[in-house]
């Protein structure tokens, strides 16, 4: 049976791909999409604003001096640093409410 992914599952592999986190740092953001998808926060939004928000989120947990800055991954993804910071505060109130 195939592998089946979402559409934000697929925009945050593409992310990923070119933002190159580490593989942690990638495992997370997508441990931060599960949590979103659980919490029906991926419904009727940016696809790629939400992949960018989970990958924003872990670089600012790990703190690296390699981490690309929150405007680069936006840029990647296509998206105004606005509509990735709304879902990053989305993502951290899943957490807070967990």
């Amino acid at each position: 049976m195939p592998l089946l992914l979402t559409e934000v599952e697929t925009v945050l592999i593409q992310l990923c791909s070119e933002a190159t986190p580490s593989g942690v740092v990638a495992t997370e953001a997508f441990a931060c999409l599960e949590a979103l998808e659980e919490a029906g926060k991926t419904v009727n939004r940016s696809r790629a604003g939400i992949a960018a928000a989970c990958l924003i989120y872990e670089y600012d947990l790990v703190d690296l001096a390699s981490s690309p800055t929150h405007e680069e991954i936006a840029a990647i993804a296509r998206m105004t640093l606005m509509t990735t910071y709304t879902c990053r505060d989305e993502l951290e109130t899943v957490f807070e409410t967990e």
